[in-house]
């Protein structure tokens, strides 16, 4: 008995060190950008707090816990480097910001674009137009969800600090998945969070709680996570066979969208108007890298021309498309389209894509041509 018991063990062992030496090869040599794999990062720390989001007490959904310092990584080897995530004390990914200011502040709401994924906080659009405005620009942007969460965070959190001016960022591919239950839980079955049922505009908001391991095991998984090739090709196989993965086929949603699609999404940007209404907001599409390829130079699209109506029937909100402006910079030829979007994961901007966007943001939106940016920027150059 204790013969079979050594020739099970051995065989699970040599198994395990087979798969992890194969899960190596194939991460290591090929991957699929479209997915964004990751490697392991080998940072103990995040070992011992794993958590990195929980759903947060004040119904916004999904946020990350006050006070993190985690190193996050993405496939380097692919060309992407790790980043730094840290939190403040009300869990945002931001400095240190006072609740009551005598002067003219942006709020910044959105997903993974507006967060800065694969980027240290410096790096990202928000930071980037603080640095050219002197305007602080207070940002609760978070990964992996929609403008109902944009609009919950802005209700329950947000809404406390001082402010003049909102920028959602709009994410339309990601944020119609985000929209719809069914499409979210398919795309990520352990998603908990909050969705809009029934039938515009009479929508209900219901919560809903993906599927959960036990805490003892998020310990473990955080430990596969950080030192295991194996646990990455399964989390890889895993996003390849969700129905709604994004993929270099996936049409524009600049393009294509159900009008289903478009309430959902639009309904909590309604919302929101409502409940600012003595603020500007600025709702700021940005583009996938298949939007752009998909784009033939039209003055709107499909999804633009919606937003630009929406915009029109609200005294208080301003649209701009990325879109466009990145496209006709890109036509100038001096650039191509890879050298905007990370090399390991085509769905999200590179530094430089960041860098470009909130450029053309700086020199367009109309917060940025009124005389508070040159008194603050003014004082903070004088001190």
């Amino acid at each position: 008995m204790l013969k079979k018991i050594k020739l099970l063990i051995a065989a699970v062992f040599f198994f395990s060190l087979a798969f992890e030496l194969f899960s190596f090869s194939f991460l290591y040599f090929y991957s699929d950008a479209a997915l964004a794999p990751r490697l392991p990062s080998y940072h103990w720390e995040n070992v011992q707090t794993p958590k990195e989001t929980k759903v947060s007490s004040n119904e916004a959904g999904i946020w990350y816990q006050p006070n993190l310092n985690l190193r996050i990584s993405f496939n380097k080897h692919a060309g992407c480097e790790p980043y730094q995530l840290q939190t403040n004390s009300y869990g945002a990914r931001d400095i240190e910001r006072n609740i009551n200011s005598s002067e003219h502040r942006v709020l910044v709401l959105g997903d993974t674009m507006m967060e800065g994924m694969g980027v240290d906080t410096s790096g990202r659009i928000s930071d980037i137009l603080e640095k050219k405005s002197g305007l602080e620009h207070l940002n609760f942007s978070i990964k992996n969800t929609g403008t109902l969460h944009h609009l919950e965070t802005y209700r329950h959190l947000a809404s406390e600090f001082d402010h003049d001016s909102i920028i959602v960022g709009i994410f339309p591919y990601d944020d119609f998945i985000d929209a719809d239950l069914q499409k979210k839980i398919k795309f990520d079955s352990t998603y908990s969070g909050q969705f809009l049922s029934g039938d515009y505009p009479n929508y209900e908001q219901i919560v809903h709680q993906g599927n959960k391991y036990p805490d003892k095991f998020i310990y473990i998984e955080a430990l596969l996570h950080e030192y295991t090739y194996s646990w990455h090709l399964l989390l890889y196989l895993r996003n390849r066979s969700n129905e709604g993965s994004f993929t270099f086929d996936t049409p524009s949603a600049y393009y294509y969208f159900s009008e289903d699609d478009y309430l959902k999404f639009v309904h909590p940007l309604n919302q929101l108007a409502l409940a600012a209404p003595d603020k500007t907001i600025y709702l700021v599409s940005i583009p996938y890298i298949n939007d752009i390829e998909a784009y033939q130079g039209e003055l709107t699209t499909p999804f633009s021309d919606r937003m630009l109506l929406f915009a029109e029937n609200h005294a208080n909100v301003e649209y701009f498309d990325l879109l466009a402006p990145i496209s006709e910079h890109l036509s100038k030829g001096e650039d191509s389209v890879q050298d905007y979007y990370f090399p390991c994961n085509k769905q999200h901007f590179s530094p430089n894509g960041y860098a470009l966007a909130a450029d053309i943001l700086y020199e367009n939106l109309q917060i940025y041509k009124t005389k508070w940016a040159g008194v603050q920027l003014t004082y903070l150059q004088e001190n």
